[in-house]
């Protein structure tokens, strides 16, 4: 039997590709049109390549649209398995943007906080964004989650914290990585074996 890792991702348009834009595109709180997520306060702004890079794909997203804003997407898991939240942010390098940006993240099951804190990001220029990486696991009591990430610059900042590559994986369990390695180790040596039982070639 083959034994192999998936990793699905619960989140949807966690790179903020869709909608598809070729200049900067506004979404203001209330906004149903970023695809997956709800924009409660201020606005938001998904981001072009030609303007800075993203951490993967085309557009990222920045926090600070027009005002401070926060965004959110539910999200439905398996109670008691182990997942990854994870994600890049740097913060917007042009004039006029908050540097440092600051924004908090919240991964809520119910009314119970999983995951929650404050990440700053001041050394992205035009050319080198430096995208900082966050990553932490959570095991969730309830199928049904929350996540929402907030700027915590001043409510008229126009440019904050560059978010990309949202995602929520499965973790695959110890007893399932260990069995695949014992797997591919005694494939290996199968083939070692059947190889030394070949006849030489005259």
């Amino acid at each position: 039997m083959l034994i192999t890792a998936v990793k699905a991702d619960f989140l949807v348009n966690g790179g903020f590709e869709d909608p598809a834009s070729i200049g900067i595109r506004l979404f203001n709180a209330g906004s149903n049109e970023l695809a997956g997520w709800q924009i409660l306060t201020g606005s938001v702004d998904t981001v072009p390549i030609s303007f800075y890079p993203s951490f993967q794909g085309r557009q990222s997203l920045d926090l600070d649209g027009a005002a401070a804003g926060s965004i959110s997407q539910s999200l439905s898991v398996l109670p008691g398995e182990q997942y990854l939240l994870s994600f890049a942010y740097a913060n917007n390098p042009n004039p006029g943007a908050t540097i440092p940006a600051s924004f908090r993240y919240t991964l809520n099951a119910g009314s119970n906080v999983l995951l929650s804190g404050e990440l700053t990001h001041q050394s992205s220029t035009v050319s080198q964004m430096n995208y900082s990486i966050f990553g932490h696991t959570f095991v969730p009591n309830s199928s049904n989650l929350t996540l929402s990430f907030a700027s915590l610059n001043p409510s008229g900042s126009v440019g904050g914290i560059a978010l990309d590559a949202v995602s929520v994986t499965s973790v695959p369990e110890p007893t399932s990585l260990f069995l695949f390695s014992a797997a591919g180790i005694v494939i290996g040596w199968l083939k070692i074996q059947r190889n030394r039982s070949r006849p030489s070639a005259p």
